[in-house]
């Protein structure tokens, strides 16, 4: 295990107490790591024994045991110097990519950063369950490819490694280079980065290069999360109402793939996401009963649908 990097001028500020800094860190963020330091702490107290939590395909088909398709990205070993090197790279990196994900339908916010994790995880456990390269704990991994695509969309932060600045675009080969002078398991990282990169292609290339959207943040992401940055839900009756506000709901997002120009009212795009529901199926019959599954097939590409729209306006002109 190598020591993490560490920015010039740090991000965001972490709080008086430990309690503020937990609840400052992004939500997935948040819940990945107090998941992966409670597996941790049992782990190193003997109350949770690994074997049953771990990457099992056998154990998933035969018997059922669908919590091992999470559970092993939140493995990373007992209380040590390198798993406390891994959780500081887990909360810097993922809370900065968190932030500021890759576009692919909602905002460039949490829900896009969740359709990266769960992609990230969907495609470490099926090479996993191929048998191409069994892998039965994926926390690094899945820490790897984070950082990987954090590097790429913030390739010119300045950052420094064991006091040597370099720039974030470089900082996963770094890593690689010093874990393999040091002598230690380079595969994590080397997960980490082609995923990311098989990630980063599809996302970034492909619709570049060959005008398609090959991958879409799920409707049910976005109506849970809400567009852009997710807001915890807080009473309304602070600001002189009652009950309490939809998450992510609070602030209005920044408009996808349209410079970060704030959007025109949060009211009209709410109109328009309950239009969506109506015209995926007409206005009667019932289908409107089940239109978060129509939005879930059939969901409008908010962020891509502006990008083509500006394609198309800069070759009539």
């Amino acid at each position: 295990m190598v020591a993490a990097a560490r920015p010039v001028a740090d991000v965001g500020n972490t709080g008086s107490s430990l309690e503020d800094w937990f609840k400052s860190l992004p939500i997935i963020t948040r819940y990945w790591f107090a998941a992966t330091f409670i597996f941790t702490a049992g782990m190193s107290f003997g109350v949770i024994d690994p074997m049953n939590y771990i990457f099992d395909f056998n154990a998933v088909k035969d018997r059922f045991e669908i919590w091992r398709l999470v559970t092993p990205f939140c493995i990373l070993g007992k209380f040590s110097f390198p798993t406390a090197i891994a959780l500081y790279m887990m909360v810097q990196y993922s809370k900065r990519h968190e932030m500021s994900p890759y576009n692919t339908g909602g905002g460039s916010g949490t829900a896009d950063y969740a359709t990266t994790v769960l992609f990230g995880m969907a495609l470490m456990l099926a090479v996993s369950a191929s048998g191409i390269f069994q892998m039965v704990v994926m926390c690094q991994h899945l820490v790897y490819m984070t950082l990987y695509l954090w590097s790429k969309r913030d390739a010119n932060q300045d950052v420094s490694i064991y006091g040597f600045p370099v720039k974030a675009s470089q900082l996963p080969f770094a890593y690689l280079g010093i874990t393999v002078v040091m002598g230690n398991d380079p595969m994590p990282i080397i997960v980490g980065i082609v995923s990311g990169h098989v990630y980063y292609f599809l996302v970034e290339v492909v619709p570049a290069m060959y005008g398609r959207d090959v991958i879409h943040t799920p409707a049910f992401l976005v109506d849970f999360f809400g567009p852009g940055q997710y807001v915890p839900a807080v009473q309304a009756a602070a600001a002189g109402g009652g009950g309490w506000q939809a998450p992510g709901r609070v602030n209005p997002p920044a408009q996808p793939a349209a410079g970060g120009a704030p959007a025109a009212s949060l009211g009209e795009e709410e109109g328009e996401r309950d239009s969506g529901r109506i015209e995926a199926g007409g206005p009667e019959g019932p289908t409107c009963r089940w239109w978060w599954l129509q939005r879930l097939l059939l969901g409008k590409r908010r962020g891509r649908e502006t990008r083509v729209e500006l394609k198309l306006e800069d070759q009539k002109s």
